[in-house]
Parts: C-alpha cells; sequence; structure tokens
C-alpha cells in the first residue's frame, strides 16, 4: 500500500497530534535534497524538520486542517 510522506515544521504539538511521526532531522541533515532556500526556507538545511508518513489522501486532508 502507498503512503504519502510529508514534512513540516517542528511545533509544540507534534507528539499529541494523533499521526504517525516517522522521523525528527535535527539541523545538521536535511531530509531532502528538494527542501531547499527555493522551494522550502523554512524546511532547508539548518532547521528542524519533522517526516511524516500518512496512510492516504484523506488522512491528508485531516492533517491539514488540524
Amino acid at each position: 500500500m502507498a503512503s504519502i510522506t510529508l514534512w513540516s515544521e517542528v511545533f509544540p504539538s507534534a507528539e499529541e497530534s494523533g499521526y504517525l511521526l516517522r522521523r525528527r532531522y535535527d539541523t545538521a541533515k536535511s531530509p531532502n535534497t528538494k527542501l531547499n532556500s527555493k522551494n522550502c526556507p523554512r524546511l532547508k538545511l539548518g532547521n528542524p524538520v519533522l517526516m511524516w508518513k500518512l496512510t492516504d489522501t484523506d488522512e491528508l486532508l485531516d492533517f491539514i486542517n488540524w
């Protein structure tokens, strides 16, 4: 089954979100080369990033609206 990978900024209630937090990247490692100053300046190397795994588009919409 395919899943959706989503990156976000770190936020205080992330651990209590109820969604599957797969990994926390610190400021020394970028989770993806596309997360750079041009595409995602707040998720680029030097900023902490969270990586989520969502099961489907319904869960993605719930996450966005959460």
